[in-house]
């Protein structure tokens, strides 16, 4: 998706000031992202994980088109 990291960086941001807007993001993430961004990305399953101390996430970048799903 060309847009992902705008996509991204923009529903980070609002979390990140807005504690409600976060809850909704966790909670309903196309909600959030309807929200936000008036539209959900076609095609888009949009799934969202809070860090904690605890625990350690790792986001694989998909692979190129045509290298696979």
């Amino acid at each position: 998706m060309p847009y992902e990291t705008e996509i991204r960086d923009r529903l980070i941001a609002r979390a990140m000031r807005d504690h409600d807007f976060r809850e909704l993001l966790l909670t309903s993430a196309a909600d959030a992202c309807q929200e936000e961004l008036g539209l959900i990305p076609p095609g888009c399953d949009v799934r969202v994980v809070a860090d904690r101390r605890d625990v350690i996430h790792i986001v694989v970048p998909a692979q190129p088109d045509g290298d696979g799903p």
